[in-house]
């Protein structure tokens, strides 16, 4: 139920030009693994997604996606109505809390609430202190990179060498092996498992099962956040890889 090769095909679809040969993708035996080990301890995700990759989302599952407030002990049914309709304007009669935070390393910021009065977490304004280390112009420095659950790892410069242009022989070149990287496709990321992510899920998704393979990639819905929802792409006609959901469903009754 994956995204196909940018310019492909599916891996059990014959190519034409070798129609009249034996169909290699048929002598396999399916072997199905069924524990989700990504996504394992948030059942409420997994039966989003399950939904999704087979293009059966409901409304409950869209309300999932769509709220980042919830109703507890709900006292009336929503029905159609937006829950962002509910909640009041007031961010004092929200408990202090925004609907939208924007911050960045340095951001000074008031805690609105009393999370651990012993440890000095309270609500006061915070004024940190910043420095900038010398660094001349020509210097490469080694950077310490967070790579999540990865942890912390120092990356070093290194030296590579390369053809020149018109034939002026050998270049070398020293730096970091690095580039700035603030977002990546779907398809790129699809072998990817991340803590955390930041999911375009608007209009302009183009594949079928792309929203199931973007949101996918993430243990858990904690770690989601949707930057757009097109609820129409994830429920009209083509939802999910309905080619590649037929051809699981002929392995299974091959296999009972």
């Amino acid at each position: 139920m994956q995204l196909l090769p940018v310019r492909g095909h599916q891996v059990f679809q014959q190519p034409e030009h070798m129609k009249p040969a034996t169909h290699l993708w048929r002598q396999f035996r399916l072997v199905e693994l069924k524990q989700n080990m990504r996504q394992q301890g948030d059942t409420t995700f997994i039966d989003v997604l399950n939904a999704l990759r087979v293009g059966k989302l409901t409304s409950k599952h869209l309300e999932v996606l769509l709220a980042q407030d919830q109703l507890v002990d709900a006292t009336r049914n929503l029905g159609n109505k937006d829950l962002n309709s509910v909640i009041p304007n007031d961010i004092n009669k929200r408990g202090g809390l925004p609907n939208i935070l924007k911050i960045f390393v340095g951001a000074k910021v008031m805690l609105r609430s009393n999370i651990d009065v012993s440890k000095g977490l309270v609500n006061e304004i915070i004024w940190p202190n910043f420095r900038r280390d010398q660094v001349y112009a020509d210097d490469i420095p080694s950077v310490r990179i967070n790579f999540g659950s990865d942890g912390e790892h120092v990356i070093k410069p290194i030296s590579i060498q390369f053809p020149a242009k018109y034939s002026y022989g050998t270049a070398e070149r020293r730096m970091l092996p690095l580039i700035l990287s603030w977002a990546s496709t779907v398809h790129k990321m699809q072998g990817c498992t991340v803590d955390h992510a930041v999911i375009y899920l608007g209009s302009r998704m183009f594949a079928a099962g792309q929203a199931y393979v973007a949101l996918s990639r993430c243990r858990s819905l904690d770690g989601i956040r949707i930057e757009e929802l097109d609820c129409s792409k994830m429920t009209g006609k083509t939802p999910c890889n309905s080619e590649a959901l037929d051809e699981m469903i002929r392995l299974r009754n091959n296999n009972s």
